[in-house]
């Protein structure tokens, strides 16, 4: 019961801390700018027109392009380990199958292990072509905001 509340205790103050961490980065990312949408006093704060808005939170806003990404991202990396346990399985099963008929060197499943090969493989080509993706559109943004005499 101890080591429940203080595995709770530290859930609870990492979660604080990525919270406040998060929130100093926004805050570092959006100077000048105060909670009510004016200018901060002592800087001149620019305001953003839409559609600069839009290019500013395209790389990490909730729902935007970058968050899917990112979340895609994510879910290719647990589909490239969970086929390697998939592989893993079918594999020793096969063993195991074909030691049990008395022919070890036989392989039963072995065309199903070539397609769970691929696949495989085709998960680890989306999740760099996904991480690829995402540093582009972060490059483009950046590069972009750079350039635009509106931004500075």
């Amino acid at each position: 019961m101890i080591d429940d509340k203080a595995t709770s205790q530290k859930t609870d103050k990492s979660k604080k801390t990525f919270t406040i961490l998060t929130l100093l980065t926004i805050a570092m990312l959006l100077p000048g700018i105060c909670t009510n949408g004016t200018a901060g006093s002592g800087e001149a704060a620019e305001k953003f027109d839409r559609s600069q808005s839009m290019l500013i939170n395209l790389k990490s806003a909730p729902m935007s392009a970058g968050y899917f990404i990112i979340h895609s991202y994510s879910a290719s990396k647990v589909m490239a380990r969970d086929l390697d346990k998939a592989l893993n399985q079918v594999v020793e099963v096969d063993k195991t199958y074909a030691k049990s008929r008395h022919k070890p060197d036989n392989r039963y499943l072995e065309n199903a292990c070539l397609k769970i090969t691929v696949a495989r493989q085709t998960a680890e080509q989306l999740k760099f072509q996904l991480s690829d993706a995402y540093s582009e559109l972060k490059d483009s943004i950046e590069e972009t905001m750079v350039t635009d005499s509106n931004f500075h």
